[in-house]
């Protein structure tokens, strides 16, 4: 476990035009759910804060850690 995790941003539409944005990692050995996190906005805190959540949990991981390169990922500061 803990050697490849995977990650995305899931936009989500409510109540007339309102969205939320889902962040999750995912364990590709077992797939399940790292860590996630729940943001009104598709910033980069939203990034921050999943990955933060998932080292703070897992503290010895050292995984490769894979994205869909968004602006989140590509931030000189969260690499």
């Amino acid at each position: 476990m803990h050697k490849k995790w995977l990650t995305d941003v899931t936009e989500f539409k409510y109540q007339n035009a309102k969205k939320a944005y889902l962040s999750a990692i995912l364990d590709l050995q077992d797939r399940s759910i790292v860590s996630y996190v729940i943001g009104k906005s598709n910033n980069n805190v939203l990034g921050f804060k999943i990955f933060d959540k998932a080292i703070e949990t897992y503290p010895n991981a050292k995984p490769i850690f894979h994205s869909d390169r968004g602006f989140q990922y590509t931030n000189k500061v969260f690499k």
